[in-house]
């Protein structure tokens, strides 16, 4: 039960957002979610956009706001959650962060085996211009996000 009420306030907070109009979420309240859920091993860190923007490869002008969460640690865990300017723009945040998870198999399969079921099980979602991206041990509980985000 513990480990659903993060879930439980964030799909409470959108409530609201019914109708036609797409789904979409506030990304501080999706990063506050789940950094206090127990889907992650390792403690994440805050990531100033200005370095992490280019270290996953995203243009920041494809992009009007982002929380990106890295391992402090020796993991491959991470939660980038990504608010494009518009829907093309959120496509090509997609396909970056999709490059970024196989760049980081690479590197680590041969030096972290153990990472690379993680970064195969990365959650990754599009919901309007919101994309996020969890890379967690407990990545069937990341993938809850499913409830919040459709």
């Amino acid at each position: 039960m513990k480990r659903m009420i993060p879930l439980l306030l964030a799909l409470a907070l959108l409530a609201g957002c019914g109708g036609k109009e797409a789904k979409t979420a506030d990304p501080q309240e999706i990063v506050d979610a789940y950094l206090e859920s127990q889907a992650f091993s390792d403690h994440l860190e805050a990531l100033d956009s200005d370095i992490a923007l280019p270290l996953l490869g995203i243009d920041p002008e494809d992009v009007s706001d982002s929380q990106v969460y890295l391992s402090e640690g020796a993991t491959a865990e991470e939660l980038t959650v990504i608010t494009a300017v518009d829907g093309d723009a959120a496509e090509r945040v997609n396909e970056a962060l999709s490059q970024h998870v196989a760049d980081q198999r690479t590197a680590v399969e041969s030096y972290q085996p153990g990472e690379v079921e993680k970064l195969d099980n990365a959650v990754r979602r599009t919901a309007g211009n919101v994309v996020v991206l969890m890379v967690a041990a407990d990545w069937e509980f990341a993938a809850g996000i499913d409830g919040i985000l459709s």
